[in-house]
């Protein structure tokens, strides 16, 4: 275990947030003491003391660090910042929800937001930046999926709304003061009416919703679900779980599609041979749902991009009582981490750790990794992510529906270079250039 003095944990986690977290990783260590301000902060990297915060005793554990309470400020209660009997209820109620037999009658949705963005792909006479292009096409499939409504005009505010908030949010949760986002700043007032402004299309959407007959999208499943007390769901938890669901329903998954198509813009011979899979199994048709277990090297590479670049970089805990990790022990009040972004690069279970390497996934190599507990970008435990199979679903289908009629090429000077808020997304979007695929490549 390794301590350092907190100020210089607080600017090395101000200037350069994943290099904090990759130092553990990179030396071998199995936990980390870091001091930030008056609160002492343990970043996990041993798979069993992972396992043990997210699996074996999350009764010990609440989400009361600084980040989860600004999130919790900025989004309200809902499933991703409620605890305990709150959260237990809100799950129940959207499970069903994102079922796999529910969630695949969806494919045709997803497999036609895709054919659009590749025409416009085409269409675009100057460089696509892949942020913007995924964005815009897992924000329609998320509001047609989980809401039955495609935002129409209110996309444009959707994004502008959730930009402003994401970036907000990172520089709040660096802030000397912990409740700087509630003062009279200029940059906490801003932050407040982008959140606003989400409220405010929620409201259109729901009302919408209201309007039409129920189905099995989330959004009526809200509508018709009530709380524990027996009351309905009031405007209030409406609009912080739908707005949780535009943020988590849609970001993560942009942001890991942007990151696969970059990785093979960048790597031309395993672009190559997803390609020869796809034309052996699909042949000239679309492809279905039904196609994604036949595409083994596909589901390899978007694996690989989630090692890489995780879109849920970091977990956080608090310890509610005091907890032995190993030899360590922890304090109750303690803030615990889990630097997925750095647990995924870990040497002892990951050879060539920086690597774009999907073979991995098809020789062994990576599935011995997961089970060890080295593999976690959906989280692990009660709270691993509800929309796991939506997500890995729709990326897929897009990926094989683009790439079977676009050729990207990154463009010079163009890397993968991560930046860091709620999630992992490319610095300064991701540029590359768009071509018909040849008939004969």
């Amino acid at each position: 275990m390794v301590a350092t003095r907190w100020f210089e944990d607080v600017v090395r986690m101000r200037v350069d947030p994943l290099g904090v977290v990759l130092d553990g990783a990179r030396r071998g260590e199995d936990l980390v003491h870091l001091r930030y301000g008056p609160w002492p902060v343990w970043m996990v990297y041993a798979p069993e003391h992972i396992r043990k915060v997210l699996v074996e005793h999350p009764e010990q554990l609440g989400r009361q660090t600084r980040g989860q309470k600004l999130l919790r400020r900025t989004l309200g209660l809902s499933m991703l910042t409620a605890e305990d009997e709150e959260w237990r209820w809100r799950r129940r109620v959207a499970q069903p929800s994102f079922k796999r037999e529910v969630l695949k009658g969806f494919d045709g949705v997803i497999v036609q937001a895709a054919e659009r963005l590749a025409d416009e792909m085409l269409a675009s006479e100057g460089p696509v930046d892949l942020s913007v292009a995924m964005s815009d096409l897992a924000l329609h499939v998320a509001c047609s999926v989980l809401f039955a409504d495609d935002l129409g005009a209110d996309a444009a505010l959707v994004h502008d709304g959730l930009n402003r908030v994401l970036a907000g949010y990172l520089r709040l949760s660096m802030h000397p003061i912990a409740t700087a986002d509630q003062w009279p700043l200029p940059r906490s007032i801003r932050f407040r009416a982008a959140r606003r402004q989400l409220s405010d299309v929620m409201a259109r959407v729901v009302e919408r919703r209201r309007a039409r007959p129920p189905g099995d999208d989330l959004l009526s499943t809200w509508l018709a679900a009530h709380r524990p007390d027996g009351a309905p769901m009031n405007a209030t938890e409406l609009d912080a779980e739908g707005v949780t669901m535009l943020l988590a329903g849609h970001e993560t998954t942009a942001n890991a599609m942007a990151f696969a198509f970059g990785l093979l813009a960048r790597s031309p011979q395993v672009a190559r041979r997803v390609l020869a899979e796809l034309d052996e199994v699909l042949g000239d048709r679309p492809v279905t749902h039904a196609d994604l277990d036949r595409l083994p090297f596909l589901s390899a590479v978007f694996e690989e991009t989630l090692r890489l670049y995780p879109p849920a970089w970091i977990v956080s805990r608090s310890t509610r009582v005091p907890m032995t990790l190993g030899d360590h022990e922890l304090p109750a009040g303690a803030f615990v981490f889990v630097p997925i972004h750095a647990v995924h690069r870990l040497p002892a279970y990951w050879d060539d750790p920086e690597g774009f390497d999907p073979d991995r996934w098809l020789d062994g190599r990576g599935e011995r990794a997961r089970k060890a507990g080295a593999y976690l970008p959906f989280g692990a435990g009660q709270r691993r992510c509800i929309g796991e199979h939506l997500g890995r679903m729709e990326a897929r289908l897009v990926m094989a529906t683009v790439l079977r009629r676009v050729r990207l090429e990154l463009l010079p000077g163009e890397t993968l270079a991560p930046e860091v808020s709620v999630t992992l997304r490319p610095r300064g979007g991701l540029s590359v250039r768009a071509s018909a695929r040849p008939a004969s490549a």
